[in-house]
């Protein structure tokens, strides 16, 4: 068992977020190329868990052409927008 163990350890291994902005990506470019609902811009949250996550997301989405709007927060003025997404940040 040892044998197969080290025979893996040298496959790359994709990053922790590697899978997931594929997949979104993947998912973003077939909904702009196929686009069943007519929609002509897309929103996306960078949710506020933890600062790093969230730091990492909004570099991500940046990559990616987006550009930030506003901050959703736990205000009043916020609430709308945290009904909609359902969270922070």
């Amino acid at each position: 068992r040892g044998r197969q163990s080290s025979r893996y350890a040298a496959v790359p291994r994709a990053g922790s977020y590697g899978l997931g902005l594929l997949l979104s990506v993947a998912v973003f470019c077939w909904i702009n190329e196929c686009d069943p609902f007519g929609c002509k811009r897309a929103q996306l949250l960078a949710i506020m868990d933890e600062p790093k996550q969230h730091e990492i997301l909004v570099r991500y989405y940046r990559r990616l052409g987006f550009k930030p709007l506003r901050t959703v927060d736990d205000s009043l003025g916020s609430f709308p927008d945290a009904l909609v997404w359902g969270g922070s940040g």
